[in-house]
């Protein structure tokens, strides 16, 4: 089935870097944390209910891919893992000096779901907090009960990198049925190059609707 879809560039909005000399333990976008670029976030026993996918591919800039699925769990509860694959035009593009600046996520659940007043229960990323003086990242997580919600910056200018960031939250079980809408996933992903005057910068958005029932492949 067709997804619902957005795909958003803005051009003009500034990416965020960590500023050098900054201390590593508590970043100007969070704290010290590293990339566990092959952590799975898929649950052992959980069933593919829900399944999305959006890409914005192009040079000079980079290309952004995104994959959402929803699982249901044997207890009732939903989860929702999002995964960004990113490739900036300074690692793909000839005569690119695109980096990207990191990730914002937000997996807002859905409020029309009967039977639950206190949704999101937990989450987890592949990007981990980490005791060191050269973190590749910041992570901030702002997540509450409502939604799952992280921000990752690149800790230095090496954003010209391949990355992939991983990210899940919990929704309490609830009584849902064939097209219902689970969750709206949004991803950012900043984009910025160097120069003279200062570069360019644009954002790429992806926004996403999990639909219990849709399984695009």
């Amino acid at each position: 089935m067709p997804s619902r879809r957005s795909l958003l560039a803005a051009s003009g909005t500034a990416a965020a870097t960590a500023i050098a000399g900054c201390s590593a333990l508590t970043g100007p976008e969070g704290s010290a944390a590293n990339v566990a670029e092959h952590r799975d976030l898929r649950p052992e026993d959980g069933s593919v209910v829900a399944r999305t996918t959006a890409e914005r591919i192009g040079c000079p800039r980079g290309d952004v891919e995104v994959r959402n699925v929803a699982y249901e769990l044997p207890d009732g509860d939903l989860q929702t893992a999002t995964v960004i694959e990113v490739r900036p035009g300074a690692r793909g593009c000839d005569d690119s000096d695109w980096r990207h600046a990191g990730t914002d996520v937000t997996q807002a659940w859905s409020q029309s779901i009967p039977g639950t007043d206190t949704v999101v229960t937990g989450s987890e990323t592949n990007v981990r907090y980490a005791d060191t003086d050269d973190p590749e990242v910041y992570l901030q997580n702002t997540g509450n009960s409502e939604s799952g919600e992280w921000q990752v910056r690149r800790a230095s200018d090496d954003g010209d990198v391949r990355e992939r960031y991983a990210f899940r939250s919990t929704y309490a079980g609830a009584a849902v049925e064939a097209g219902d809408e689970l969750a709206a996933v949004t991803v950012e992903v900043p984009f910025s190059t160097g120069g003279l005057l200062g570069g360019d910068s644009e954002t790429v958005t992806l926004s996403e609707t999990l639909v219990y029932g849709e399984r695009e492949e």
